[in-house]
């Protein structure tokens, strides 16, 4: 069982987002210039959400080497005020070609409530997103254990997915369907005693499917098309450095378009203009920790170099930047 909850509130007095209105000249401003305010856009945030989930999972060896997974969840969602409830059952099957070899696959479904602030013009509550997903899948190791491969591919779907509405800003429609299929290989090598490499791959390819407003076939905003990731692990496992090790990872992802389900329409034209490009960007993290008797003493370095990259930008205005150079140095034990 799970629960969780979700409260908030604010909102926006008013404002005028014309880029031709309320213009500062910004070598000689004059900040006691009284601006031009809208109630238009106007508009209250106040929710209060709960969620609580019951669930139940039962792995059934059928024979020495065929495996059934067999699990569901139920969720009951109050909603400001709004009730309602999903079932979202979940069946696999795993059978094992040897015992260092074995294929997989699973069928679910999920449930996505529409939390918080997302509601349409006309105040009814959107209708919960729904989702359907398909795995296939080998997982593979010799017989050392040093070497290991997984290798999937999927096909999720999305539906009941909130998008911006394009005649009133600051509210939701529900409108047709996503789907991502792809495939992920991850693997594993310990080379020597000490020394383990490992690394990730995604192919992932994800579009709108339907839709009332948004064309079929507008790829989804912000997810690249090409993820990798590779990454090191050395220790010391022998002499007066016993206890040191270091590790090295390096993070690439493929440009990708910002978020076309928010339209901004900047020239007038009636056209989404939020579908710019992101580029590709590659972060390299490192880190250096030490045991000793059961405590370690750990130093991570995030964006090594301090790459500028943009992960995300739902508009033209609203563009994240990544996180600069940081580091943590962190001191924990075991009891």
């Amino acid at each position: 069982m799970d629960y969780r909850r979700y409260k908030g509130s604010g909102g926006e007095d008013g404002g005028v987002f014309d880029l031709t209105a309320n213009t500062l000249d910004f070598l000689n401003p004059n900040y006691t210039r009284t601006y031009d305010r809208s109630s238009a856009f106007a508009y209250p945030i106040d929710y209060n959400n709960r969620q609580t989930g019951y669930y139940i999972q039962d792995h059934i060896g059928l024979t020495d080497a065929a495996f059934l997974t067999v699990g569901g969840r139920v969720d009951r969602v109050d909603n400001t005020g709004s009730r309602d409830s999903a079932f979202s059952p979940r069946v696999g099957a795993t059978y094992l070609i040897n015992p260092h070899a074995s294929v997989y696959t699973v069928w679910s479904r999920s449930f996505t409530p529409q939390l918080g602030f997302v509601q349409s013009f006309d105040g009814t509550r959107l209708p919960n997103g729904q989702g359907r997903n398909i795995e296939l899948g080998t997982k593979l190791a010799d017989s050392t254990g040093r070497l290991s491969l997984t290798a999937a591919v999927f096909d999720l779907t999305r539906t009941n997915v909130a998008t911006d509405d394009p005649q009133h800003e600051f509210f939701y429609l529900v409108t047709g369907e996503q789907k991502s299929r792809g495939l992920e290989i991850e693997g594993g090598w310990q080379v020597v005693p000490g020394v383990k490499l490992s690394g990730a791959y995604t192919n992932l390819i994800a579009k709108v499917t339907e839709d009332e407003h948004i064309p079929v076939g507008t790829r989804l905003g912000n997810v690249p098309r090409h993820n990798l990731y590779v990454r090191g692990d050395f220790n010391v496992e022998d002499g007066p450095l016993r206890g040191l090790g270091a590790n090295v990872s390096v993070l690439w992802n493929s440009f990708r378009v910002a978020d076309t389900t928010y339209f901004t329409d900047i020239n007038g034209d009636g056209v989404n203009d939020a579908g710019f490009i992101l580029p590709s960007y590659t972060v390299v993290d490192a880190g250096l920790n030490y045991n000793y008797q059961g405590w370690r003493l750990q130093l991570d370095v995030n964006n090594l170099f301090n790459k500028e990259y943009y992960p995300d930008a739902s508009d033209p205005y609203r563009v994240s930047f990544g996180r600069p150079r940081n580091w943590r140095l962190s001191l924990s034990t075991r009891l």
